[in-house]
């Protein structure tokens, strides 16, 4: 239950910074670009959680299907609801992420970029 609440928490917090960039009217516009993709990357995460009874389908070879056990993910099958959303990628073999994980990750490298600058 913990990841959900995680989940959730991560899409008000970056749909939350969106709003304030926009209600504050900051001049800064690529702030607003990068604060909306991460809201859009968070709330992807929480569309594809949400159809697929609360856990997150991640794609798995044939040989790590059987040992792979996780109460925040789901292995996919054929009942999978939106496919190209869920966990598919893989980085250096190990780490699994989403769209909605890139697009999050792009907007806080972004959010520190303009920050720094």
């Amino acid at each position: 239950m913990k990841s959900k609440t995680n989940l959730f928490l991560g899409a008000v917090l970056f749909l939350g910074a969106f709003l304030l960039s926009v209600l504050f009217k900051f001049d800064n516009k690529i702030l607003l670009i990068v604060t909306g993709l991460g809201s859009l990357g968070a709330l992807t995460n929480v569309f594809v959680v949400s159809m697929n009874n609360g856990k997150m389908p991640i794609i798995l070879t044939p040989k790590e299907t059987p040992t792979f056990k996780d109460k925040n993910y789901c292995v996919a099958h054929d009942e999978t609801r939106y496919v190209w959303l869920i966990d598919r990628f893989r980085l250096f073999g190990v780490y699994s992420f989403s769209i909605g994980d890139l697009l999050m990750a792009v907007s806080l490298l972004g959010i520190l970029l303009v920050i720094a600058l």
